[in-house]
């Protein structure tokens, strides 16, 4: 049964007024008590003073950067955050209650682009709060990406993406792989993140061997890794070639990017390779003709990339003989795909 309570308004509203007329019979006699309480309240929220040392403003993809600065005094402190802006506004990414004035925050070097933060110092009850200025970050390759950064071509228009705020779940069938493959599937899903800041979550392994553009899988599984025989995949026969490996996704339109331009989000995705082909590939990311090569392009595939003409690209589609590494090209059409674009809706 809720609980209820019968309210007498009239004598409530009666005390009301006369604590009113009260409160006016004092005013007249604390001449300019309401200006000191807005000069106290001022003055608390003018207490913290937050200072900000970056170390650079660009780094390297992995490298380990902290923020450093102090917010004093310690006692009027209750959190210091640092900030990342992001198409729908500002993300916490780390914070720490420093315990003294001095406070340190990791600086994410994780994926590549250009990102915008700020710290903002945060008071106890009555000391308001503090931000920092802005800071442009800038986080690299370790090496010099190839080629033009107009070479690329997305898979879909509007374009198709994974949704970044969630993790993606993916599941391996190496029962027809060589050694070393799902060490080279682990680092294959690194590199991609490093370019588009998707989340990878290995969820096991799996019988499935992908039929087609759309697949069933498990609950949790958003992508299937499988190595099979062209008779076992109508996927490696597909318009009568014999490609090492095929890579694609499937979606669905009707949504929009964080900024609101429309896009397409992709709910499934496979790499399969042809395990009769696979002698004539190296282990690795190395010089000649690898699996890790193979393997990035693939996945390029199923993220939302297509085929280019420059073969300076890792998703051209005959492979190379240099190391595997994304060409600019390829960058710039994994960062059109990537969690920098923000959250799907």
């Amino acid at each position: 049964m809720p609980f209820s309570r019968r309210v007498d308004v009239t004598r409530r509203r009666r005390t009301l007024l006369v604590l009113a007329a009260a409160t006016a019979l004092l005013a007249p006699q604390l001449p300019g008590a309401g200006a000191s309480a807005a000069q106290a309240h001022a003055s608390d929220q003018a207490r913290i003073a937050l200072s900000t040392t970056w170390s650079g403003q660009r780094f390297v993809a992995g490298e380990r950067v902290r923020v450093t600065g102090a917010a004093r005094p310690a006692s009027a402190v209750r959190r210091v955050t640092l900030q990342r802006r992001t198409p729908g506004g500002w993300t916490k990414v780390a914070a720490v209650s420093p315990a003294r004035a001095r406070y340190s925050l990791p600086l994410p070097t994780g994926w590549y682009g250009e990102f915008t933060y700020r710290v903002v110092a945060s008071g106890r009850a009555g000391a308001g709060r503090t931000v920092s200025a802005t800071r442009r970050i800038q986080v690299v390759p370790a090496y010099d990406p190839r080629g033009s950064a107009g070479a690329h071509r997305l898979a879909a228009e509007p374009v198709a993406r994974w949704e970044p705020c969630r993790v993606i779940g993916y599941r391996l069938n190496t029962s027809q792989a060589g050694p070393g493959a799902r060490k080279d599937i682990r680092g294959a899903l690194h590199r991609v993140y490093q370019a588009t800041g998707l989340r990878f979550v290995y969820r096991g392994t799996t019988g499935i061997i992908p039929q087609d553009f759309i697949n069933t899988y498990p609950d949790d599984t958003d992508l299937v890794f499988a190595w099979a025989r062209p008779s076992q995949s109508p996927l490696l026969t597909m318009n009568g070639g014999r490609p090492m490996g095929v890579g694609g996704a499937a979606w669905a339109f009707g949504f929009r990017n964080a900024d609101g331009s429309a896009a397409s989000r992709i709910d499934s995705g496979y790499v399969v390779l042809d395990a009769t082909q696979q002698d004539r590939l190296r282990a690795g990311f190395g010089r000649g003709v690898t699996r890790g090569e193979l393997l990035m392009h693939e996945i390029g595939h199923a993220i939302g990339l297509q085929h280019v003409d420059d073969r300076r690209q890792l998703m051209y589609p005959l492979m190379q003989r240099g190391r595997a590494r994304w060409g600019a090209g390829d960058l710039a059409g994994l960062a059109k795909v990537g969690a920098n674009r923000g959250c799907l809706s």
